[in-house]
């Protein structure tokens, strides 16, 4: 557990949350639904960890679900790693889900965790190593990781129902 400059903490999700889980409401069916239903499914399977933010009175203000991933290299844009090609994919910390109760959204909570993320990246990165957080993010939430830095995988998004966002993690 740890406290976040906010005063807002972050841990691990586990069965202490479970109770704290049931009055979650982000106002997306599909993401309330892996909440209520999933998560800790997720997590006993080591299919994502979760990372919980809560309030002060420890209310459940929002949830994020990390697992590993892969971008090819051929889809990151104009990217110039001077290295060769033969390397194919580059390793990532895919952001499997990021939801935030409603009473507690446009508040900043959603980058606090995203700031969460991209530490426990850089701390795989010196062990094992990771490129970049990546995302299939919703129409609706292109905006908000655009303003984080995140870049869509394609130029044209027509027709999409999610798009496929990275952002590389800063120099250490």
């Amino acid at each position: 557990m740890a406290r976040l400059s906010s005063g807002l903490i972050v841990s691990i999700l586990g069965e202490s949350h479970k109770p704290l889980l049931a009055g979650f409401d982000c106002g997306n069916s599909d993401s309330n639904d892996f909440v209520k239903n999933d998560v800790f499914k997720y997590q006993a399977k080591r299919l994502g960890v979760s990372y919980v933010l809560q309030n002060q009175e420890g209310k459940v203000v929002s949830i994020i679900t990390l697992a590993a991933g892969a971008i090819a290299l051929a889809d990151t844009r104009a990217l110039d790693l001077g290295i060769t090609d033969r390397i194919g994919k580059l390793p990532a910390l895919k952001i499997g889900r990021l939801c935030t109760h409603k009473d507690f959204q446009r508040q900043g909570n959603g980058a606090q965790l995203i700031d969460v993320a991209t530490g426990i990246a850089l701390k795989i990165g010196r062990e094992i190593g990771c490129f970049c957080l990546l995302v299939d993010s919703k129409i609706s939430a292109i905006n908000f990781y655009r303003k984080l830095g995140f870049d869509t995988v394609y130029e044209d998004i027509t027709g999409r129902t999610s798009v496929p966002m990275y952002v590389m993690l800063p120099p250490e």
